[in-house]
């Protein structure tokens, strides 16, 4: 089977279905704190898998010097994949109690994956940030057919909060 490759519009439109559904589930992991951030990002293609990253963190974090955060890409399989979604989904709030009823809820997420991303190399991020940053992070990078995809889970402490509603 040939796939087409997706034009932009196309790839955004699947992007944003995503984070709605991304929102969804942060949602039922609501608690007053820790906070958790979903986010499904379309990187642009730089021609490398890191070069496509530290382009994402520069546009995200201008003032920021990339040799700081010792950016290294991680080969992960299919199952590590699922692992990491299941373990960041049903984290906190009514989303970890109910987090048997919940199980379809991951498997909607990796079929919504599934009509965007055509059989992926996934990478999970590496990467040590500036101390500022969320005390708990996971980045996972989806290769497939030259469209870079990047899903990021955070978790934000307490103090992140506090300084986050202090600036807002």
């Amino acid at each position: 089977m040939q796939y087409k490759i997706m034009s932009d519009e196309f790839i955004i439109l699947d992007v944003e279905k995503i984070n709605g559904y991304l929102c969804a589930i942060e949602s039922l992991n609501g608690a007053d704190y820790p906070k958790v951030d979903y986010s499904f990002t379309h990187l642009k293609n730089t021609g490398s898998l890191l070069k496509s990253i530290e382009g994402h963190i520069a546009a995200t974090y201008p003032n920021t010097v990339l040799d700081y955060w010792h950016i290294k890409i991680e080969n992960i399989n299919k199952s590590q994949f699922r692992e990491s979604i299941k373990t960041w989904f049903f984290r906190f709030g009514r989303a970890e109690v109910l987090r048997d009823q919940l199980k379809p809820l991951q498997d909607g997420f990796l079929a919504l994956l599934n009509q965007l991303v055509y059989t992926p190399q996934i990478y999970r991020i590496n990467m040590i940030p500036p101390v500022w940053y969320a005390t708990c992070w996971e980045s996972i990078l989806l290769d497939s057919i030259m469209v870079y995809l990047c899903l990021n889970l955070t978790l934000m402490n307490d103090l992140y909060c506090a300084i986050l509603r202090f600036y807002i």
